[in-house]
Parts: C-alpha cells; structure tokens; sequence
C-alpha cells in the first residue's frame, strides 16, 4: 500500500494556475510546489505574478514560470497558450483561481474568454 506522500507527490507533473498572484491563487502555487510540482503562476499582473514565481521556485526548490495574461483578452489567451504549449509539452494539473470580483470594483462578471480555452488546441496526455 502507498503512503500519503507517495500518493501525494506530483514531481514530474505540471500544474497551471490562473489568478496565480491573486487572491487565493498564491496559497494554490504553494501547496502545488510544496508537493513537488513544477507550477505555472498565471496572472495579468506583471510584477505580481513573477514575484510569486519566484518565491515559490527559491522557497520550494521546484521550477515556477510567470506567465502574464489577462483571460478577458483571447489576443492574449492564445499567446499564453502557444508561449505554454513550447516550453511545456504536457499540462497535468488546472486550477482557475482567477476572479473578477473585490479589488476590481466589479460586482460580478464572467470572462469573455473561457480559462478552459487556453488548452482547447493542447492534446490530452
């Protein structure tokens, strides 16, 4: 029988991020690196997001990659998306922590642009 920390263990395996510097996001990163994966912090804040990358690679010891994008804009989607799709041939783990609600002043909105589309084109592992 495996133990916890062998079931738990995600090296070798590649986890996105969306809303990577944000709210919740951060905590997400965290937990992902802490069990060994090697994360890609999305976020359409700049100094935010490679800030947050590079705090989990140095405190975690596990590859990051800031990849800024703002979802609302598929110009921007589909660049991530082929930015992604070169440096990572697989991705295993998505988590959309990104939101449009609290410090945007909006009240409640959805993104013209699915986060699911970014790897409408990636092909399944």
């Amino acid at each position: 029988m495996k133990s916890v920390s062998e079931l738990m263990n995600l090296r070798g395996r590649v986890a996105l991020v969306t809303g990577g510097a944000g709210q919740l996001g951060p905590m997400v990163c965290e937990t992902l690196a802490e069990l060994g994966a090697t994360v890609i912090v999305l976020d359409m804040h700049r100094e935010r997001c490679e800030a947050t990358a590079r705090s989990i690679a140095e405190r975690h010891q596990v590859e990051t990659w800031p990849l800024v994008v703002n979802l609302e804009h598929a110009d921007e989607v589909n660049a991530g998306c082929d930015a992604l799709q070169q440096r990572f041939p697989k991705l295993d783990i998505l988590v959309n922590a990104a939101a449009m609600a609290g410090a945007s002043g909006v009240e409640w909105a959805a993104p013209s642009v699915s986060s699911r589309a970014i790897f409408s084109s990636a092909p399944a592992p």
